[in-house]
């Protein structure tokens, strides 16, 4: 589980509750439950009386109305611990990630991101969001511009903030979210080697 999200944008969100109707009490019922999340959150921001879960609501209102969850997703993957992070001998960043079952979806009103919805195949886990919803993007989509295929991008958290592996055969290009970038002491959505985004990592923990 991506446990880091509790920290998502602590500046720009507060945890609320939301209503999860469906899952919360009598089991899990949908076989797509980033649908059931975006719709739980459409009704919180639609009623404004969010009642059960965990939810990332931003201080600008967002307006449901042609909201839509994105087509594509995003695959997380996990770091290892502390310990393994420091004992780490590669270059490769890719290479020291493991996958996951959790995915980043997209709330997003036409072309424009104005949130994230973050599931595994049983459960919603987050959702909101919408300021860092416009940086993850932004980082994916420069991303993109490296790679021929979605799943030669990964998606990882380093001390709560995002990160973006572009990688193929011939070249790893790591992009950091502007909270990662601040973490790291590293600019904010540029290309990045790996080797240079392993070292700030290690000296962040040390």
């Amino acid at each position: 589980m991506l446990r880091s999200l509790k920290f998502i944008i602590p500046t720009i969100a507060v945890v609320a509750t939301v209503g999860l109707v469906g899952f919360i009490g009598s089991g899990f019922a949908s076989d797509q439950p980033e649908k059931t999340a975006f719709n739980d959150y459409l009704k919180a921001i639609s009623q404004k009386s969010p009642k059960q879960g965990k939810s990332l609501m931003p201080h600008e209102a967002v307006s449901v109305e042609g909201l839509k969850l994105s087509s594509f997703s995003i695959p997380i993957s996990l770091t290892p611990d502390a310990g393994g992070i420091r004992s780490y001998k590669g270059t490769s960043l890719a290479g020291m990630l493991k996958p996951s079952d959790e995915k980043l979806w997209f709330m997003m009103k036409g072309d424009q991101p104005q949130g994230i919805v973050v599931a595994n195949h049983a459960e919603p886990i987050k959702m909101g969001g919408k300021n860092r919803s416009k940086d993850l993007m932004k980082m994916y989509k420069a991303a993109k511009t490296n790679v021929k295929r979605d799943n030669q991008i990964r998606y990882f958290e380093f001390e709560g903030q995002g990160i973006f592996v572009a990688k193929t055969s011939k070249s790893e290009n790591v992009y950091l979210s502007q909270g990662a970038a601040k973490v790291l002491n590293l600019p904010a959505g540029r290309k990045l080697s790996p080797s240079d985004v392993i070292a700030k990592m290690k000296g962040h923990l040390n």
